[in-house]
Formats: C-alpha cells, structure tokens, sequence
C-alpha cells in the first residue's frame, strides 16, 4: 500500500506514474478547484473526469483475472492556478500459507 501526493498545474501533470501490480487507486482533490483527470498526457479540461474539491475518485479490479484494469500513468490538469492531489494505492500481492 502506498500513499501519495501530487500538486496540479495548467499543464498535464502525473498524479500516479504506471504499476503493474496496481488494482485500486483512490486520488481526492484537496484544493478548491476543479482537477480534470485522465490516462494520458493529453488530457485537458475539456477532455478529463472533473474531480471537485474534497470529491474521491476510486479506481479498482473487481476481482478475478481483469487484463482489462488499467495501470498505466495518470495524469490531471487544472485550468488555473495549482491544485493538490492525494491517493492512496493497493497492489496485489501474494500470500505464502
């Protein structure tokens, strides 16, 4: 499990860089304005999942072998001033009985 941290400018900045071993990711938008997100550098305002202010956003496998789950970079972009992004994300691991 790791916890992270990211602060979001008017150019598309990584909120949580690409892991493989990624299956639920939660980002919150802590400032008071709107982060746009997305899963590539391409991603504007116009273009994004809005993310409010103290909205959550949660990305998760649902169990299962999903090949489909994405756990590439993503990325989020404001369309003034900063704002600041934090998550938390589990990876899947195995356990030895």
């Amino acid at each position: 499990m790791a916890n992270f941290a990211a602060t979001i400018g008017t150019s598309a900045t990584v909120i949580r860089a690409k892991n493989s071993k990624r299956i639920h990711l939660w980002f919150e938008n802590l400032s008071s304005g709107t982060v746009f997100v997305g899963d590539s550098s391409s991603v504007t305002t116009s273009n994004g999942i809005s993310l409010a202010q103290n909205k959550v956003m949660e990305l998760k496998h649902e169990g299962g072998h999903n090949k489909f789950f994405y756990k590439g970079d993503w990325y989020g972009i404001v369309a003034s001033g900063t704002s600041n992004v934090q998550g938390l994300e589990l990876e899947e691991s195995k356990q030895l009985i």
